[in-house]
């Protein structure tokens, strides 16, 4: 796993020893279904966002 082993590295290199004390970069369990996984969460983000529900709620004001 070089490509890994070099984000690994380089998070590492940039980021602050607190912010990284826990951390654990390791390869997705999600396989292929990765991508689609992240939009979905994405959108769900997004619809339940501040902003998200105020304008579904503007919508529904007469």
């Amino acid at each position: 796993m070089p490509f890994l082993t070099g984000v690994r590295e380089l998070v590492y290199q940039r980021a602050l020893p607190r912010a990284t004390a826990n951390l654990q970069v390791v390869t997705s369990r999600l396989g292929d279904h990765a991508g689609l996984v992240g939009a979905a969460a994405m959108v769900v983000e997004h619809l339940h966002s501040p902003a998200g529900a105020d304008a579904r709620l503007d919508r529904l004001a007469p």
